[in-house]
């Protein structure tokens, strides 16, 4: 029951988090027809919001934890290698550099509200080591801006900045 529910609920989310997408899911690709064993779902469609990141190396495995219900693992265009945990809702919850791995910030732009990006604290340009999206519509990264100076922020979903410290 829990493997149909599963499969259910990544197939049909389709969407990014906080943005409507209405084009159709694109078909599977070589990658995604894989076969996987023992909560190994790489072998199902991908759905819209991980083909979006252009993943490679790509790999969707069943977690089954708290209010985490699956993990994507792959590789951005750029090589860096990002973990990205999706909630029971069918949403990214997190999105998480692996190993010594940072990704670019413009890598998400496509996830975040307009107001957020349009703060003045918004940092563009930065790398990333994590990204999350909490239940209650707040944003949390951290990372590293354009200078090399470390930082955490944390915005409201209506731009709001909520937090926002530099190491």
């Amino acid at each position: 029951m829990k493997r149909i529910l599963l499969v259910s609920a990544i197939a049909a989310f389709t969407v990014p988090a906080f943005a409507q997408d209405t084009t159709p899911d694109a078909p599977p690709t070589a990658a995604s027809q894989q076969q996987g064993v023992g909560g190994d779902l790489s072998g199902l469609p991908k759905p819209q919001v991980i083909e979006d990141f252009g993943l490679s190396d790509l790999r969707i495995r069943q977690v089954d934890r708290g209010s985490t219900l699956a993990r994507v693992t792959g590789s951005l265009p750029d090589g860096a290698r990002i973990e990205i945990d999706l909630n029971r809702e069918g949403n990214i919850k997190e999105i998480e550099a692996r190993g010594n791995d940072r990704f670019e910030e413009s890598a998400i732009r496509h996830l975040i509200p307009q107001p957020v990006l349009d703060h003045a604290q918004w940092p563009a340009g930065s790398t990333l080591e994590s990204i999350e999206f909490d239940r209650d519509g707040t944003i949390e990264l951290e990372g590293w801006l354009e200078d090399g100076r470390e930082f955490e922020a944390e915005f409201g979903i209506d731009g709001t900045l909520l937090d926002y410290d530099l190491d």
